[in-house]
């Protein structure tokens, strides 16, 4: 069945690709830190589970949650970063979005096993194109588990040498992104609440956290 949601989800047309991902079992915190147990799953692993012939089938049976992360990106002017997804994706189509995307069991790796900082950082690169030698200064905000339960989403925000200008200017990844928007950052509460609906759930989890740790 996974195969063939698979195959019927490809001749939509929608942008998918079947890459490794860490399937999430759960977490604690142990010694002040933060600690996930995971294991390996495919990307069509988790698009199955939202098709309604599946959902009547395994209902209750299959639950397959993977593990993500993301990051509030904050110019060194103050404003913060926001992505416009394309309207063509596979995963909320067309909603504002933080830098965000799956742990990879393959490339964000340490000696101590996956490395959530490697993750973020990996993505920003990709999605945004701002490498390691223009990250100021990085935080874990805390973890997020969205209502409906579909995935797990680390919560990061990391600070930019580079002005908002400069970060809008850069070859942003155009298979994520339509478009960057700018968020002073005396007005993210208000642009929160008023852009609320447009943003897709790990976004607007990720800015409330960023807002409750005081680091405007």
């Amino acid at each position: 069945m996974i195969e063939r949601i698979w195959g019927e989800r490809l001749k939509a047309k929608v942008r998918l690709y079947n890459g490794s991902m860490l399937q999430y079992l759960r977490h604690g915190a142990q010694s002040a830190e933060l600690a996930i147990d995971t294991t390996d799953m495919s990307y069509k692993e988790f698009v199955a589970p939202r098709d309604t012939e599946f959902q009547k089938q395994f209902a209750g049976k299959v639950n397959w949650v993977p593990l993500s992360v993301g990051t509030t990106l904050q110019g060194a002017d103050g404003s913060l970063i926001l992505g416009q997804r394309r309207s063509d994706l596979d995963n909320y189509p067309g909603m504002m979005s933080s830098f965000a995307g799956w742990v990879d069991p393959t490339q964000d790796y340490s000696l101590e096993g996956p490395d959530l900082f490697q993750a973020v950082i990996r993505e920003l690169e990709e999605e945004g194109n701002i490498g390691r030698r223009n990250i100021r200064h990085i935080t874990c905000l805390g973890l997020l588990e969205p209502d409906n339960r579909t995935f797990v989403y680390v919560a990061f925000h990391i600070v930019s040498n580079l002005r908002s200008q400069e970060i809008m200017s850069l070859a942003v990844d155009s298979d994520e992104f339509e478009t960057l928007t700018s968020v002073d950052m005396g007005s993210v509460r208000q642009f929160l609440k008023s852009k609320r609906e447009q943003m897709t759930p790990d976004c607007e989890g990720n800015i409330a956290l960023f807002l409750k740790h005081g680091l405007t």
